[in-house]
């Protein structure tokens, strides 16, 4: 190795070793060295205040953003360590995954064995779903703003960018059907989503979570009350379990990917639930707080999954086992993030 070559590597690891934080490990990972310490904090960096406020006054950032309090807001780590190239590059490989699929479905006529009542089906609720999965991405836009740490927004970001990826593609999707088997339409998807009773409580939910401002708050409700509950209905059991059993073999990939991305916020959310209730200072007030965001966010879920029974109870033979495996899965992740099943009833 020449001199300078072993200079440059040299100071690459003299770079990677001089931190403001404390890596997760004995060397920082590059997930940490793009990510931590981008956003600045009065708690870390500065001495004087933020250099940039709002007209009102209100600093770049503000403690009481949110009702939940931390020892070190940088302290939390992403379990899944995504950053942005990572996040691209998933994002690429799940979508030449559906284009993929849908290729040899047309190259083998496949979509002549998908059954009529599924297809109706598809026609009417479809673009509901699309827009479900939309109604997800103002907040966690919203809420990544004032996040107090820049590990926590990014994972907001990049759930934000899921959703809006997931929404598209079913949109997308639709516009494949509409070519593919005659007779498709996705026209009334739209109206059926404003107006139909079925899909009023889901809009409820999600018009009030885009009304909130404290953050934190954003997270119980999208990551921990909807997404296992309203969300694993949609994707999982409806676009991936039903789907295959009416001889769609197409629709289930937009179900996987879209629960494998899922499983990357699943992961992350419980992570800072658990961070959030663990604080060796705020532990119990932050367990208060949380407690109530469950109890008032779970039984507007409650409300909106029971709403939805009619619509997929008429193609589901087996929907009570369905709400059964939804119920225990949600029990499962309470208890993961350090929370008794017993205390949110869905």
């Amino acid at each position: 190795m020449s001199a300078s070559a072993a200079e440059r590597r040299e100071l690459r690891e003299l770079e990677r070793s001089q931190h403001w934080f404390i890596p997760e490990r004995k060397r920082s990972s590059l997930y940490e060295d793009v990510t931590i310490d981008v956003q600045p904090s009065v708690h870390r960096h500065t001495r004087f205040g933020y250099p940039i406020a709002f007209p009102n006054g209100r600093p770049s950032f503000w403690d009481d953003s949110t009702a939940i309090q931390s020892s070190d807001w940088y302290a939390f780590r992403d379990p899944g360590g995504l950053w942005e190239r990572t996040f691209f590059q998933t994002g690429s490989t799940h979508e030449r995954e559906i284009e993929n699929d849908l290729q040899v479905a047309r190259d083998n006529n496949l979509f002549d064995a998908v059954s009529k009542e599924w297809v109706d089906f598809l026609s009417a609720q479809l673009l509901p779903i699309s827009l479900t999965e939309y109604g997800l991405v103002a907040p966690q836009s919203a809420a990544l703003r004032p996040a107090l740490g820049d590990a926590i927004a990014n994972c907001l970001g990049y759930s934000a960018g899921y959703k809006l990826r997931q929404a598209q593609a079913l949109v997308l999707y639709g516009g494949e059907l509409e070519r593919e088997i005659p007779g498709f339409s996705t026209a009334d998807g739209k109206r059926r989503f404003l107006e139909d009773p079925e899909w009023q409580p889901t809009r409820r939910y999600l018009e009030r979570l885009a009304s909130i401002t404290d953050w934190a708050e954003t997270i119980v409700a999208a990551n921990i009350c909807f997404e296992p509950l309203i969300g694993s209905l949609l994707r999982r059991e409806v676009l991936i379990r039903l789907a295959g059993s009416y001889g769609d073999a197409t629709t289930p990939t937009l179900g996987q990917v879209a629960q494998a991305e899922w499983g990357w916020v699943r992961d992350w959310s419980v992570a800072l639930v658990r961070f959030i209730l663990n604080d060796t200072t705020y532990s119990e007030a932050n367990t208060q707080k949380v407690q109530e965001w469950l109890e008032d966010w779970g039984t507007m879920a409650r409300e909106a999954i029971d709403a939805l029974e009619p619509v997929f109870s008429s193609i589901d033979p087996a929907y009570s086992e369905t709400r059964q495996r939804l119920n225990q899965d949600h029990a499962d992740l309470l208890q993961e993030c350090g929370l008794k099943s017993s205390e949110v009833t869905v």
